[in-house]
């Protein structure tokens, strides 16, 4: 829902919402596994707009770009005012990394990566 709902932000009020409502949904998830006794991982994703890897063979859609730069702070923030922890892997692809196959997908060395990253800390 998050993914559809980035096209419609147009003002800060928005961009909050979209956070508030993504943080919410990671909390009644996590009580839901949790009350099955299962754990529950949130993880901040990484993707193209955030971060430094090699983007030179990308083409980004600027207005997705805009979106994520404005809504990845309001989520974090929502996440601490609510005392969530999560995983931030936003930033674990390195300046020459060719990880993306286009805007938003990982190719097969990026998904190796954030396997790897994801294994050691939860670990």
């Amino acid at each position: 829902m998050v993914s559809s709902s980035l096209s419609i932000c147009q003002t800060a009020g928005d961009h909050k919402k979209v956070a508030n409502y993504l943080v919410d949904s990671w909390i009644n998830a996590k009580a839901l596994v949790e009350s099955r006794g299962d754990q529950f991982f949130v993880v901040l994703q990484p993707n193209s707009f955030i971060g430094v890897s090699d983007l030179r063979h990308i083409k980004k859609k600027r207005i997705y770009q805009l979106q994520y730069e404005k809504l990845y702070p309001l989520i974090k923030k929502a996440a601490e005012d609510k005392e969530i922890e999560y995983l931030d892997l936003t930033n674990i692809f390195k300046k020459d990394d060719l990880v993306y196959i286009d805007w938003c997908h990982l190719s097969p060395n990026g998904n190796i990566i954030l396997k790897n990253q994801l294994i050691n800390r939860i670990n």
